[in-house]
């Protein structure tokens, strides 16, 4: 919070430079020119006498009253150079966290104070991963906790008056405080899961272009990349010329996830954000396949609506199913940050429910517009 500046150090100061004044003022007439045949004595008074009414003035009123509001100045300015602006109290306090490898042994880090520091507004966004432990030239966690082993985070947290909540999460997952229990509950992530890839941005600014990305549109189009500062180990996408989508096709291993995580900025300005999932779907019996791009935009109520894109795609209809749009719910964790933990089979029920069509695996992730978004985050969860 901040405080309020204590009047009277600053018109104490501006007294003590007026009255500084006006005793060199009277000291001054003894000194130049010297008179030693006259001792010190009143003689301010009788020499301001004999002066006119408006140096008197001067002297008695306008001089007194510009020293007094020079040294408020002063002093303000002093001020503001040894008070360092003090940040809004946030709703969400991070009572203390340590970063370790998970079946013990090797260091342990403590990292409360990084993540306090790395707060934004009441709420928190991290990407466990060891180099992201790092605030204000200071890394937490200088070295590996335990090389070739896997890391967990624990965090002790509290939000507004509610109680202490202590959590874990593994490294390379997204950490997201305070927790949304009514979106947890609705899209399914009461359960536990697996995670079984993470899309990174750690090596900008070298382009994605050369790190697995692909540019699919447009062959005029050009882009910019960089990180968001308010999403630490983000990409951020601005397009410079004509449209730009970058496309990234997931190994193998990563296909067979069924929840997407991550936080983004949306714009709708030029060259609006659009992020997409390129799914296959399957009949009941698996007799057919087909695969689909699915848009997703954030859920203005909380409800999660469907809808297809473009009936008329020109796709082979005996390999792709249309384009669909879907809004998902997505809260705002801070400023204009938004929150996805898209449930990839509520997503394909959703829009081919009633067609019979089911998950089958992920393909890959494109990114379109203007945008920043976190690393991506694919689970599998346990049902």
């Amino acid at each position: 919070m901040n405080e309020k500046r204590p009047w009277w150090k600053t018109e104490t100061f501006g007294i003590w430079v007026t009255g500084t004044v006006l005793i060199v003022l009277t000291l001054i007439q003894f000194l130049w020119p010297p008179d030693p045949n006259h001792p010190m004595g009143p003689r301010f008074l009788s020499f301001l006498v004999g002066l006119a009414p408006w140096i008197r003035l001067i002297v008695t009123a306008v001089l007194p009253v510009f020293t007094g509001m020079l040294g408020y100045l002063l002093a303000t300015k002093r001020q503001l150079k040894t008070k360092s602006p003090s940040r809004p109290q946030s709703k969400l306090t991070i009572h203390e966290a340590d970063y370790r490898a998970i079946e013990g042994g090797g260091e342990a880090f403590s990292v409360g104070d990084c993540l306090a520091h790395l707060v934004a507004g009441d709420g928190l966004i991290f990407q466990i991963e060891n180099h992201n432990f790092a605030v204000n030239g200071k890394n937490y966690v200088p070295n590996d906790p335990k090389a070739s082993k896997e890391k967990r985070l624990r965090v002790v947290y509290s939000f507004m008056d509610g109680p202490k909540v202590t959590i874990e999460r593994p490294e390379h997952t997204l950490l997201v405080l305070p927790e949304d229990e009514f979106l947890k509950r609705q899209c399914g992530f009461d359960q536990s899961s697996e995670s079984i890839h993470s899309i990174n941005f750690d090596y900008l600014p070298v382009s994605p272009l050369e790190k697995g990305w692909s540019q699919v549109y447009n062959e005029d189009g050009k882009a910019e990349f960089g990180m968001d500062p308010d999403m630490p180990g983000s990409l951020r996408m601005k397009v410079l010329k004509s449209e730009v989508a970058i496309h990234y096709n997931l190994p193998p291993h990563a296909t067979r996830a069924d929840h997407l995580e991550f936080t983004a900025k949306y714009t709708n300005a030029a060259n609006p954000t659009m992020i997409f999932t390129r799914l296959v779907v399957s009949n009941k019996d698996r007799s057919a396949v087909r695969s689909v791009d699915i848009k997703y935009y954030p859920a203005g109520d909380n409800q999660i609506l469907t809808k297809p894109t473009n009936s008329q795609s020109g796709q082979d209809p005996n390999r792709w199913l249309p384009e669909q749009t879907v809004h998902w719910p997505a809260p705002i964790l801070s400023g204009e940050i938004l929150l996805f933990r898209i449930d990839l089979l509520q997503v394909v029920i959703r829009c081919f429910g009633n067609r019979g069509w089911t998950l089958q695996s992920i393909q890959g992730i494109r990114l379109r517009g203007n945008l920043s978004v976190s690393s991506l985050v694919l689970s599998k969860m346990q049902r």
